[in-house]
């Protein structure tokens, strides 16, 4: 008889924990590893230097200007060297330029904003990515064991036939059915192992770079009672949702930005000071200076509308995506609490077969032990894969209700608690 061999997977695959790994552990590894999470930080922080960019014209400007000048000396005059060489300091700082300003810092609030919607949102499919990527772990251990049972006992009949055919009890026919379907429950185990290897493989990439498959994971404690949501109740949640509201601040921005560049040829007044040490000091020129500049740009060329009329196209096309992306949310809205429903009522179908399969296995093994029926082993095995469909559709359960918290940005839907980091992390 062929045992089951719980400490194959050890032998097989490398482990970097010394206990099983749990769903907390993977989302906080994945979260803190995974190169999308340095995407996320690195959008956040270039969105943050465009915002300064943008309003580097008005940060205080100090530059040191070194020029080697020589002149020709008129004949008759009092200073003889042709030396006029000089060093200045420059002081420059933009007061007020009738409304330009403020445009620029809407649009740099506007850039960060959708960065961190943006980064939200690639945190939230990572999210999404380790707890289905734990799950198939869960689910191609379940499905081992189901697989196992079954070739132990097909190996059983086998046996059994073989013993019968030597008493001339059974046919050679049905030896070789029995062998037969020996085989096929032994290709079934060898699948099962294949896929318990790339599940842990897969759910390795996603823990970051240096992460070695885990060998055992552990079941994690799921709420999946939440009361099911009206989807009119939700609509006015959509304003939550990560990428939207990325895609709203990126037209925000840009249309804070056209608004500027049409101000562009608007007046600014300007403060410029300045110290200046020179070669030949003559007695008309002072080493410090300073102006108050009304500066007034006419006109530009039409470089002020160009800008303002790209910029405000760029705008309409993010908002043609917008209301795209606000059709497809309703839609996938829709689909995530049908789906949610629906699988609420396969859990309750789930329950009772597996009560009924309880009530039979306790049947068969009574009938067993009184030598009226040998078909236990059938009953076992319906048990396993009851027990296999089950947790697949509380899984999916629970993906679905992730799902949904992230579509409404409600985190109350989660199925699991939120990771708290403490202060040393």
């Amino acid at each position: 008889m062929i045992q089951r061999l719980p400490w194959l997977l050890c032998l097989l695959l490398p482990t970097a924990w010394a206990e099983p790994l749990t769903l907390q552990q993977a989302l906080q590894q994945a979260a803190q590893h995974h190169p999308n999470a340095a995407q996320a930080q690195a959008r956040l922080r270039e969105a943050q230097a465009r915002g300064q960019q943008l309003l580097v014209e008005y940060g205080l400007s100090l530059r040191l200007r070194a020029e080697a000048r020589w002149i020709d000396v008129p004949e008759g005059s009092f200073y003889t060297s042709a030396d006029d060489s000089r060093a200045q300091l420059l002081l420059e700082k933009t007061l007020y330029d009738f409304g330009r300003k403020p445009r620029l810092q809407q649009s740099g609030q506007a850039l960060s904003a959708a960065a961190e919607a943006e980064a939200e949102d690639l945190r939230q499919q990572l999210e999404q990515e380790t707890a289905a990527a734990f799950f198939d772990v869960l689910l191609a251990d379940l499905a081992f064991n189901t697989a196992n049972e079954a070739m132990s006992i097909a190996y059983i009949r086998y046996d059994r036939a073989r013993e019968r055919l030597e008493l001339e009890q059974v046919s050679e026919l049905e030896v070789a059915e029995r062998y037969a379907s020996y085989q096929d429950s032994r290709l079934a185990v060898r699948q099962a192992e294949q896929a318990q290897r790339l599940s842990r493989e897969r759910l390795a990439l996603l823990l970051g770079p240096n992460a070695e498959p885990p060998a055992e994971v552990e079941m994690p404690t799921l709420v999946l009672d939440h009361p099911l949501p009206e989807f009119d109740t939700l609509l006015p949640r959509q304003a939550h949702y990560a990428p939207l509201r990325a895609l709203r601040q990126q037209a925000r921005a840009l249309q804070a930005e056209a608004e500027a560049a049409r101000r562009a040829t608007r007046p600014s007044l300007r403060l410029e000071a300045a110290y200046t040490e020179y070669r030949q000091p003559f007695v008309t020129r002072s080493p410090g200076s300073a102006s108050l500049v009304f500066d007034w740009p006419l006109s530009d060329g039409g470089q002020a509308r160009s800008r303002a009329a790209l910029l405000e196209a760029q705008a309409e096309q993010i908002d043609a995506q917008t209301r795209r992306l606000a059709l497809e949310w309703r839609g996938r809205l829709l689909e995530t609490l049908q789906r949610i429903q629906r699988l609420q009522v396969e859990m309750e179908r789930n329950r009772a077969r597996r009560d009924f399969q309880e009530l039979n296995l306790d049947k068969k093994r009574a009938l067993y032990e009184m030598e009226v029926k040998a078909d236990l082993g059938n009953a076992m095995v319906q048990q396993s894969q009851v027990q296999l469909d089950s947790a697949r559709t509380r899984y999916r359960l629970a993906l679905a209700w992730l799902e949904l918290a992230q579509l409404t940005g409600q985190n109350r839907w989660k199925p699991w608690k939120e990771h708290k980091p403490h202060a040393n992390e």
